[in-house]
């Protein structure tokens, strides 16, 4: 049975745009962490944050990836994780068992593609500050549960697709069971 292909990176680095178009490309249905949980709550991360508190928010993505992860069934998915559930123990080790995929940027592209999208959590005065110290803090644990890291600036969607597709079908850690 194919097992889930689960998509990590900071935030704003297309891990919902990669996943939908790996998605089609390999025939896999997309869930998109952040839609579900806006879905189910009928409120936007930024609102959720504002709402609950950062920490309140990373708790309802941990249990929205272990939701995806229990759910998929014989129906195989790429999931578009958020970027808070690497520091997740329990989503951690959730990942263990599915292809890990790392979409990685610097903090300066990611800064800038987040300057132009208003539906997302403020990251403050200095948004690549802010991802400066996120990197810091989440390159090890992407690192370490990731099967494939992908550099994504300066790419196309489909060239960054291709890249996974290769990159999982050549591995030790295959997208199927077998």
């Amino acid at each position: 049975m194919p097992r889930p292909i689960v998509l990590v990176g900071l935030m704003g680095v297309g891990k919902t745009t990669v996943g939908r178009a790996l998605a089609e490309s390999i025939g896999y249905r997309f869930i998109d962490n952040d839609a579900g949980i806006e879905a189910e709550y009928d409120a936007t991360g930024a609102e959720l944050a504002e709402r609950l508190g950062v920490d309140g928010l990373h708790r309802l993505e941990a249990a929205q990836l272990a939701n995806a992860l229990g759910s998929f069934g014989a129906e195989p998915i790429v999931i578009a994780a958020a970027a808070s559930v690497v520091e997740d123990e329990a989503s951690r080790s959730l990942l263990d068992d599915h292809p890990v995929v790392w979409l990685d940027a610097s903090p300066a592209y990611l800064a800038d593609r987040l300057g132009r999208d208003h539906h997302r959590r403020s990251l403050g005065p200095d948004p690549q500050d802010a991802l400066s110290r996120q990197s810091e803090e989440r390159r090890g644990p992407f690192a370490a549960i990731a099967d494939v890291t992908v550099a994504v600036e300066g790419r196309s969607r489909q060239s960054i697709v291709e890249e996974i597709v290769h990159r999982l079908t050549s591995t030790a850690t295959p997208a199927t069971d077998g």
